[in-house]
């Protein structure tokens, strides 16, 4: 999703860099807050390569992951308020079942609209996936992209 929303931002616009923070759950039932946001930032390929993107991704990923637990650490343990005005696109996800479609603890779910109130990023994707299923709620509040035709590229290349 992270490869799909940057590329889409990439040729919507004349942005060559994004600053990405992901949204990731921590496994623990122990902790208040289990999440934190993982940090990276994300170069536009020279030759316009969706599968170079994605490994390029997903290497920024591995390489920064412990910027999450840092994330985490600051708001939870020191209880200090960080500021969001370096994110250019902020992304929450959640799986929601490999078995059953559209489950959560195997109760079948009705309805799957998600609404994004207020919010302060120039773009917030949030999304709930299950197996070929992703639904996808985004905000674009950056007036360096056009909205119009970042929405025309995702629709004619990933749906």
């Amino acid at each position: 999703m992270v490869a799909i929303l940057c590329n889409s931002v990439f040729n919507s616009s004349d942005i060559q860099k994004l600053n990405v923070g992901i949204i990731v759950a921590f496994d623990s039932f122990t902790k208040f807050n289990n999440y934190g946001i993982l940090f990276i930032e994300v170069k536009k390929p020279y030759n316009d390569n969706f599968s170079f993107l994605i490994l390029m991704i997903d290497d920024l990923i591995n390489k920064n992951k412990d910027t999450a637990l840092l994330t985490y650490s600051i708001s939870n343990i020191y209880n200090i308020n960080s500021e969001s005005k370096l994110i250019d696109i902020l992304i929450s996800g959640m799986p929601i079942s490999i078995n059953n479609n559209m489950t959560i603890n195997n109760i079948k779910l009705k309805n799957t609209e998600q609404y994004l109130n207020y919010n302060s990023m120039p773009i917030y994707s949030m999304f709930i996936t299950n197996n070929n299923i992703i639904n996808l709620s985004l905000s674009i509040r950056s007036p360096d992209i056009d909205d119009k035709k970042f929405l025309e590229y995702i629709n004619m290349k990933y749906i």
